[in-house]
């Protein structure tokens, strides 16, 4: 640099995505104001990797996959800006997901709620870049969600939060029953 506190290196050929690399700096180089080093010295750096998902909510190939939003993460942070309009899922249109997707430099999230027993496959397309510039190929991944749990609720006349029973008349008890035949 020019006030003799910094050293640049540029490297001769490009260097590859996610290496690690030494940078060395022999003994007896001499110094801008004339010292020289006494010992060897070496620093290390990783290059940063290309663009990639590296976890999936729900994760692919789910069977029993919660029904209520789909998120996908990145290994190192995005341009959010390029994220807009990428996210596809499987029987949602565009406007569908109008003001319900959510990008933000770790990752894309959706909240929308998804049909029991249902395959979905969720497509990220190409052209998403991460902050360095590097652009990334589409990505896809599938999932089923699972059935609605089944359940027994009972139920007051008019929504009441407490209730009263005659011993002299025979009572009647009101229930909900989700995905379930019976209730006894």
């Amino acid at each position: 640099s020019d006030d003799g506190r910094a050293a640049t290196f540029t490297p001769s050929v490009g260097l590859g995505a996610d290496q690690v690399y030494i940078a060395t700096v022999a003994k007896g180089l001499k110094g801008a104001r004339g010292g020289e080093t006494t010992v060897e010295r070496s620093s290390s750096f990783r290059t940063v990797g290309t663009p990639r998902v590296i976890r999936t909510e729900p994760r692919s190939g789910a069977t029993d996959a919660g029904r209520f939003g789909v998120n996908l993460m990145f290994a190192h942070p995005m341009d959010r800006d390029s994220l807009e309009g990428k996210l596809s899922i499987t029987d949602f249109t565009k406007e569908d997901l109008e003001g319900k997707v959510f990008a933000h430099e770790g990752g894309v999230s959706a909240n929308v709620a998804l049909r029991p027993r249902t395959a979905y496959t969720v497509t990220l397309a190409a052209g998403a870049k991460d902050r360095y510039g590097q652009v990334m190929g589409a990505y896809s991944w599938s999932f089923t969600t699972g059935a609605v749990p089944s359940s027994v609720s009972l139920g007051l006349p008019g929504g009441a939060s407490y209730g009263t029973y005659s011993a002299t008349r025979e009572p009647i008890i009101y229930f909900q029953a989700t995905n379930t035949p019976a209730a006894s």
